[in-house]
């Protein structure tokens, strides 16, 4: 979801009396693997290879990845959340703009440097 559709949810949601629980969603929805071909295919040209691997498997190189980065890439809570299928909804999204429209926006800038946060290197 994007932020600005999140920050009108919430604000929206906030001047409402009834007491709601609602999934944060746009109106496009991914199979993790799918989303990371598309990915690949959009931003480079080629589908990148994905291997299907344990959970506790991917965790480790995850974390790796990440010690070498100096950021997450992905929790174990959110791997857990995608072989869970809890990052889905079967709602009515509260997000307009797709993210495929927000990918071909900003293509010639997307992946091609990593940037360390500046909170992340405080952190060190």
């Amino acid at each position: 979801m994007h932020v600005d559709d999140l920050a009108t949810a919430a604000c929206d949601l906030g001047t409402d009396n009834r007491n709601v629980t609602r999934d944060a969603c746009g109106p496009e929805q991914y199979v993790f693997d799918d989303l990371v071909r598309w990915l690949g295919r959009t931003l480079t040209g080629r589908a990148p290879i994905v291997l299907p691997l344990p959970p506790r498997l991917c965790q480790p190189l995850f974390q790796a990845t990440g010690w070498v980065l100096g950021d997450t890439i992905l929790s174990w809570s959110e791997i857990k959340g995608l072989v869970l299928d809890l990052l889905s909804s079967d709602e009515e999204p509260l997000g307009s703009r797709a993210l495929s429209d927000w990918v071909h926006e900003h293509r010639e800038e997307l992946g091609r440097e990593f940037r360390l946060y500046p909170y992340r290197l405080q952190q060190r």
